[in-house]
């Protein structure tokens, strides 16, 4: 507003002098040394003022409003660090951070962009020590953008225990539906059985409530989707770390900020291809758990624009939360990987029960039930599969091959035991399977029918075979299938493992087998996406 006051101001005082001059004209003219100075400075003030306010435009636009222009910083190790500001309301913006590494060749030609989404509780600089795609880049294995976002973690908590820019040990991605606020299901009187009926889009059980903090943006949107520390029954009995007594903790089952992560990684993308000339034709998208997560719903048109969609995404422990399965139609290119042994995320009704803990509260009729089923099963889907050298049997077996079956050989078992214990049925009809701490997740047969588009895929019938791309002691492992009848290329991979990546141990490290994890980054980029050659059709190449 100064500046442009300032302007009209001082040419008032050039007219003002240019009629005082003709009024005088017949006067003896005043000396130079008395009139020149003070108006020269009037002048001179208020053109200061102009410029002064224009270097603030110019520090505003850029600074202040970086959603159009991400900041990013140079490390000692090579990474450039970026940031950029979104506001989620009126009152409440968020400043967000991602890490860009490139590969030597990509400095001077075109490259393909790989997307790296974390898994919840973690961040850009433990992910690329995780996957160890960042080694895999420098080591000259492929030419790619490695983009390694920060997901929100704009938790409620204690100052002591929230770190800078509003980023917290808490972060995650707002999508498959964890950030709705709903309440958790409801126990029928007098039975030790679940609403599933009367609570159609309910996805956790009262023990969920309370394991996770609850979020400023959730908080923005109801003041009550927040209980103080120590304020809820649910919570006491369900705390257990050090932060709880400081924690604020959710009071619904959101289990997950509400920010608009879409619009950050679009703008992340745009940014890094205007600065490193990458090719938005060949953006892939990755991720573990809720990062596996990420990758689906952001392939999605109703979230992304065009210009960032992906070519391709692999998906790994992903699963959403209860009846929020996304329909990509089977446009995209995908690789889905799921554990047999996840608890966390389970593969299917029965996996979710039986690695839950709740194997040991029910009646051993249930048990020998799902052994007679177990004998019918087919021996042959199973041959040439073994884990740490030895056949698999007993309980293990019986996870395969509910796995490869998506859920199916034991579902008529289950239905007639357990009812709405083992998870109340999805829109489709389907039982969900119920996590370790609580959640109802969509089983990985609705997510691989989601992404390839189709209202079902009976996994029975898919043609299981070990994956013949990577070494022989690797295969041993992993089972793989391709999806028919879609309009891409679909593949699922079942392998030995919890909520981890294939080839990693128990507690997610690297085993010898994964060669550090070589043999991974080989099945994904070499095998899968064709060393970055796949590309997304019917779109343009650049910003």
């Amino acid at each position: 507003a100064l500046s442009l006051s300032a302007v009209p101001a001082c040419h008032h005082i050039r007219m003002q002098h240019a009629d005082s001059e003709e009024d005088e004209e017949d006067d003896e003219e005043e000396p130079m040394s008395r009139r020149t100075p003070v108006k020269f400075l009037v002048c001179a003030v208020f053109s200061v003022a102009i410029i002064s306010n224009l270097l603030v435009l110019v520090f505003v636009h850029i600074y202040v409003q970086p959603d159009e222009h991400a900041v990013c910083t140079h490390m000692p190790d090579g990474s450039d660090i970026c940031k950029i500001q979104l506001r989620f309301s009126e009152s409440l913006s968020f400043q967000r951070t991602f890490s860009v590494d490139v590969a030597a060749a990509c400095r001077t030609q075109r490259c393909p962009i790989l997307v790296d989404f974390h898994g919840y509780g973690y961040n850009h600089a433990l992910e690329k020590q995780w996957t160890k795609l960042i080694d895999y880049l420098r080591e000259g294995q492929a030419d790619f953008i490695l983009v390694t976002p920060d997901g929100s973690g704009d938790a409620v908590m204690s100052d002591r225990f929230s770190g800078p820019d509003d980023s917290t040990e808490y972060q995650g991605w707002n999508v498959l539906g964890w950030e709705r606020q709903l309440p958790a299901l409801a126990k029928l009187r007098n039975i030790n059985k679940y609403d599933c009926d009367g609570q159609e889009d309910a996805y956790c059980l009262p023990r969920a409530l309370g394991q996770y903090p609850c979020y400023k943006s959730q908080q923005e949107i109801d003041p009550s989707a927040c209980k103080l520390p120590n304020n809820s029954e649910t919570e006491k009995q369900a705390g257990s770390s050090e932060h709880d007594s400081d924690t604020v903790k959710s009071a619904t089952c959101a289990s997950m900020s509400a920010q608009d992560d879409a619009s950050f990684i679009a703008q992340a993308l745009r940014a890094v291809v205007r600065k490193y000339n990458a090719d938005t034709s060949r953006i892939y998208f990755f991720g573990q758990s809720m990062g596996g997560m990420a990758s689906i719903q952001f392939a999605d048109p109703q979230w992304m624009p065009e210009d960032t969609l992906p070519a391709a995404i692999i998906a790994c422990s992903a699963g959403a939360a209860r009846s929020k399965t996304l329909r990509l139609a089977g446009t995209v290119p995908a690789l889905i990987l799921h554990g047999v042994h996840d608890s966390t995320v389970p593969a299917t009704p029965l996996a979710g029960y039986l690695l839950s803990g709740l194997l040991a509260t029910k009646a051993s009729s249930v048990i020998e039930a799902l052994k007679l089923v177990q004998l019918t099963v087919e021996s042959k889907r199973l041959s040439g599969l073994a884990l740490d050298g030895e056949d698999i049997s007993g309980m293990n077996a019986m996870l395969w091959s509910d796995a490869l079956t998506g859920g199916e050989i034991f579902a008529r078992t289950l239905d007639s035991n357990l009812e709405s214990d083992i998870g109340c049925r999805n829109k489709h009809l389907e039982r969900t399977a119920i996590s370790s701490d609580g959640f109802l997740y969509d089983p990985l047969r609705r997510t691989l029918a989601g992404v390839a588009g189709l209202d079902f895929v009976n996994m029975s019938s898919l043609d299981w075979k070990p994956p013949r791309s990577v070494p022989k002691s690797a295969q041993r492992s992993m089972l793989c299938a391709h999806v028919p009848r879609t309009l891409t290329h679909v593949e699922v991979c079942i392998f030995d493992g919890t909520h981890c990546l294939p080839w990693q141990s128990p507690n997610c490290d690297w085993t010898e087998t994964s060669a550090n994890g070589k043999v991974f980054h080989d099945f994904v980029w070499k095998h899968f996406l064709r060393n970055g050659t796949i590309r997304r059709q019917g779109r343009h190449t650049g910003l």
